[in-house]
């Protein structure tokens, strides 16, 4: 097993790429090449054949070091752009929340402001109908104190008269204004 090597060693003594090793063996390497327990291994005498043919040349690796900082550093400035983004995505979200507390808060006081108006709105309303029949009460005791005094005709309501013999007469009809002015 010590004149078999794998392939990555075999590729770094012979100065060139994985990919070089293995397009070799497919053409004219496989006579050197054994396959162990699923790994790949060429044998050492292989080295002398590699290097005397020029048929294949020799790919210049970039040193995997100075890969992998720069892959770090962009993977770094990425980590950073997407951070910035987050920070401003949350932000504009914490804004929003506020904005739309804000405006539930409105909300519940114009809801609330409604209620009671709504209240004062019926409350106006039963005090003018209990004043408006108050006044037609009172304006029917003096027509009838008045008619009572002359003793001819004697008011029921506001929209009937009766006559002393108790004979009815046409309902007063309430007309509009228009009607009134026009009519």
């Amino acid at each position: 097993m010590s004149e078999y090597i794998s392939i990555a060693d075999f590729a770094e003594r012979a100065g060139v790429s994985k990919q070089a090793v293995y397009k070799r063996v497919e053409k004219d390497l496989n006579q050197y090449f054994k396959l162990l327990d699923g790994k790949k291994f060429l044998h050492t005498n292989a080295l002398t054949l590699f290097n005397s043919n020029d048929s294949t040349e020799a790919v210049e690796q970039p040193e995997s070091s100075d890969l992998k900082d720069d892959m770090i550093q962009q993977l770094k400035l990425e980590n950073e752009r997407l951070n910035n983004q987050n920070s401003q995505s949350n932000d504009l979200i914490k804004k929003l929340q506020e904005e739309n507390s804000k405006l539930t808060n409105q909300l519940i006081t114009l809801s609330n402001d409604f209620s009671e108006l709504a209240k004062q709105s019926h409350f106006l309303t039963s005090q003018a109908q209990s004043l408006q029949g108050h006044i037609q009460q009172q304006t029917l005791g003096k027509a009838n104190e008045e008619l009572a005094s002359t003793g001819e005709t004697r008011v029921d309501s506001v929209d009937q008269q009766v006559r002393k013999d108790d004979k009815p007469v046409e309902p007063i009809r309430r007309r509009g204004f228009f009607a009134r002015l026009f009519g």
